[in-house]
This record gives C-alpha cells, sequence and structure tokens, in this order.
C-alpha cells in the first residue's frame, strides 16, 4: 500500500476546510430548514478541487462534508456518517460528466491566469 505524500495531506486538509467554511455559508441561506438549503458551495470547490487536483483530494471532500453535517443542529454522528459518501461522489460524477462532455479538465489546465476558466466550477 503507498503512503499519501505529505503535500497530498495537506491538500486535502484545505480542501476540507474550504468545503466546511463554504458549507456553514450555504447553511447560513437556508430558511425552512437548518440543514435544507437550495445553495449549496461546497459542490463548486469539490467540482473544482477534482478537476485541478484529481482524484487524490477525496478524503478532503468526505472530511469536508463530515464536520460540515456533524456540526448542524439536529443531526448526530450517526446520520453525519452517511453523507460524506454522496457528497463525495456528486464531485467526482459532476468533475468526470464535465471533463468528458465540456472538456473541463483541459479547459482549466490551459490558461493558468485567467481566474474565470479557475472559479467557474466555484460560481
Amino acid at each position: 500500500m503507498k503512503l499519501p505524500k505529505l503535500r497530498d495531506i495537506a491538500l486535502s486538509a484545505a480542501i476540507a476546510a474550504a468545503y466546511f467554511i463554504a458549507g456553514k455559508l450555504g447553511l447560513g441561506l437556508a430558511f425552512v430548514n437548518v440543514s435544507t438549503t437550495a445553495v449549496w458551495p461546497p459542490t463548486g470547490i469539490a467540482i473544482a478541487g477534482f478537476l485541478i487536483f484529481g482524484r487524490r483530494i477525496w478524503p478532503g471532500v468526505a472530511i469536508g462534508a463530515f464536520l460540515v453535517n456533524a456540526t448542524t443542529a439536529r443531526r448526530g454522528v450517526q446520520r453525519a456518517r452517511a453523507s460524506p459518501v454522496g457528497n463525495t461522489l456528486e464531485g467526482w460524477v459532476g468533475a468526470e460528466l464535465v471533463a468528458r462532455y465540456a472538456r473541463g479538465r483541459r479547459r482549466v489546465r490551459a490558461s493558468p491566469t485567467s481566474s474565470s476558466t479557475r472559479c467557474w466550477p466555484a460560481c
């Protein structure tokens, strides 16, 4: 078994932190239920992360999703354990669809100075 590099661990930690912050901001827009919102910015962060860095960031997305769900009112740790699976798959599948049908990876990597191509999945 290959051990993860320190760089990959730091990248996953950064993705988890960004996912958590975006999740809390998104839940701040909830007005019917504390854990239901029409806007979910972490999905854009997950898609952008998968497009730019590849599958190696999946632990960061999963940890960020777990922390958002575990710290949300009236959601116990038991319910929070299932959410990271769906949240991670949604980001990965979204990135794969963008890569396949919209030239996503080539578009993101083609213009490193353009903020619009780096940020479009998060918008």
